[in-house]
This record gives C-alpha cells, sequence and structure tokens, in this order.
C-alpha cells in the first residue's frame, strides 16, 4: 500500500510540474520554471523512497531533496513579489489597456435654472 501512495504522489508530482512548464514556456515567468523544478524534486524524491526501508535511516537524507524543493518554492515566491522589480507581462498589458480607454467625461454639476 505504501508503494502505491508513493505512486500516486509521484504521478501527481509529475503532471503537476508538467502543468507549471506548460505554463512557463506561454508566459516565460521565472514562479512557473521554480514551480516545476520543485515538483520535480519532488517526484524525483518519490522515486527514491521506494528501495528504502521505512525505518531506514537513510529515508533522513531523502527528505534533504524535499527541502530543497520547498526552498525552491519559497524563494520564487518572494522573487516575484519583489517591489524592485520591474512590472510584469500581464500588468504591462493591464496598463495598456486602460491608456486606451477612453476618459470619463465629466459631469456638468451646475443646475439650470
Amino acid at each position: 500500500m505504501n508503494q502505491f501512495i508513493n505512486g500516486a504522489i509521484l504521478m501527481a508530482s509529475l503532471v503537476a510540474a508538467l502543468f507549471f512548464v506548460r505554463f512557463f514556456v506561454a508566459t516565460r515567468d521565472r514562479l512557473f520554471a521554480a514551480f516545476a523544478i520543485a515538483f520535480t524534486l519532488l517526484a524525483f524524491e518519490r522515486v527514491l523512497l521506494v528501495p528504502i526501508e521505512p525505518e531506514g535511516e537513510a529515508r533522513t537524507f531523502v527528505f534533504l531533496i524535499r527541502l530543497v524543493a520547498f526552498i525552491v518554492l519559497v524563494v520564487a515566491i518572494v522573487d516575484k513579489n519583489r517591489a524592485t522589480r520591474p512590472p510584469s507581462a500581464g500588468r504591462r498589458a493591464l496598463e495598456r489597456l486602460r491608456s486606451r480607454r477612453p476618459a470619463r467625461p465629466e459631469r456638468n454639476t451646475s443646475k439650470l435654472a
């Protein structure tokens, strides 16, 4: 049963990695690349856990791969949220749309008698 669960987590990690690769190719956003790398590391960690006994001391070292994956995720999120970074492509596209929209006409607030 444990190997079945490990296989399911491995498959889910690889599917998530492939989705993030697809998003990275479409947007060229580093956040998606980092998420793809992290999920690939999590899948690799599951491959290494299969031959190791559940009580084996070597399991501890395999979990370092999981730690690296989570560090990659945290660094990617912090990098994405830095204030000094130039606006993303999505934000630039939104600014372009706003600049094309005509300004609202001013309301006439004077009362006609």
